[in-house]
């Protein structure tokens, strides 16, 4: 596995409501998410597994055919 800090990380602006730094494994994504009250995520799917870290504000996660 490879080392990383987490202020090296890139951090992306995906919309005015979500930002997030993303660091991508080769079998795991991790990021480090910061939304705003009403932040929408879209819905997507992932290959590998993640792992999310909600630094500020807070999300809910929707599971299909759960």
């Amino acid at each position: 596995m490879d080392h990383f800090a987490w202020e090296a990380v890139p951090r992306e602006q995906l919309n005015p409501s979500f930002c997030r730094r993303v660091f991508h494994g080769s079998h795991i994504t991790v990021a480090r998410l910061e939304l705003v009250e009403g932040a929408v995520v879209p819905l997507h799917q992932h290959e590998n597994e993640q792992i999310s870290m909600v630094e500020t504000g807070s999300l809910r996660f929707e599971f299909p055919d759960e």
